[in-house]
């Protein structure tokens, strides 16, 4: 197909190794070209299922954070032959300041709200997004300043991103009357980091996500 050859004409001969980010059906038309190293580098690590798929068995080479992200594997009944393991550990962690000592509960903790995303599929589906006005209203009535933060695909699907929509106008408007500094909008989820987010916040509400193992550092 054109796809195809204009494909052969990037993959000069200097290129030695793809990496991929994303477990899409159409890496099999990479992975066809076999004189490279096929290296599967995920984009986080949780326990939800994109991070034990079947596929994965097909890269040359699994980078993971640990152990638990290989056993994640055999306990899921999935093959991989363990010289393709690396185990790396979670560098995009390494900036989350950890706690000295035992937090003290302040008067007004800041609260990062991080959602997930629902994935194509329901039976994938962890996200608390669409009860997430009301997660939001529970925390303003505890007097807590909120971050939020959604996963970046939400705001693809029109019911996902009408209730982004309704939360950060809730925080907006919550910061208009009563002076707490919300943060919403492009300073969550594009001035800031993950990181960022992070160590701002004393406390932590998401789902299954990398977002908690990131800040469990």
């Amino acid at each position: 197909s054109r796809e195809t050859a204009d494909l052969d004409t990037v993959l000069v001969p200097s290129v030695r190794a793809l990496f991929y980010v994303q477990n899409a059906q159409r890496n099999a038309e990479f992975m066809a070209h076999d004189r490279l190293t096929h290296v599967w580098l995920n984009h986080g690590d949780s326990d939800k299922p994109a991070n034990f798929n079947e596929r994965h068995a097909n890269y040359d080479v699994l980078v993971v954070c640990g152990q638990a992200g290989i056993d994640r594997y055999a306990r899921h009944g999935i093959e991989v032959d363990p010289a393709k393991f690396v185990i790396l550990g979670r560098p995009q962690a390494s900036g989350i300041m950890p706690a000295s000592a035992r937090p003290a509960s302040p008067a007004r903790p800041t609260v990062l709200y991080a959602p997930t995303w629902h994935g194509l599929d329901p039976a994938v589906d962890f996200s608390s997004l669409e009860k997430g006005p009301d997660i939001v209203r529970a925390l303003l009535a505890r007097d807590c300043v909120v971050i939020f933060r959604p996963h970046p695909l939400s705001i693809r699907w029109r019911v996902r991103r009408t209730v982004v929509r309704e939360i950060r106008a809730m925080l907006r408007d919550d910061r208009a009357e009563t002076g707490r500094r919300h943060v919403t909008g492009r300073t969550a989820e594009k001035s800031w980091s993950v990181v960022d987010c992070a160590n701002h916040a004393d406390a932590l509400i998401s789902e299954v996500s990398s977002v908690v193992s990131d800040l469990l550092q």
